[in-house]
């Protein structure tokens, strides 16, 4: 039987408010390519129903931005709590 080798534990970032704002910042620009790519809405607009009542299409720029700035600032939270309670212990 094969033993795993185990991996050591990821180094801890040197920047990781940077890091986390690059990661979401590649999410958002990945979810509006698809959109884009989709044929979706974009920019924020009424489209018209086949019923005659037009409704609000969210833009993809506007959920992208908006998903984009709740993910950083509660990842930001996080990290902010994790190095308090890291400095609390030493």
């Amino acid at each position: 039987m094969r033993r795993r080798k185990r991996r050591r534990p990821a180094a801890p970032s040197k920047r990781p408010y940077r890091d986390s704002a690059l990661i979401y910042a590649g999410f958002a620009a990945l979810y509006v390519v698809i959109v884009w790519a989709s044929g979706g809405a974009l920019l924020p607009r009424f489209h018209p129903r086949t019923d005659g009542w037009p409704h609000f299409v969210v833009g993809a720029f506007a959920l992208a931005v908006g998903c984009f700035l709740l993910a950083t600032a509660y990842s930001w939270w996080r990290i902010r709590q994790r190095l308090e309670a890291k400095g609390q212990e030493s």
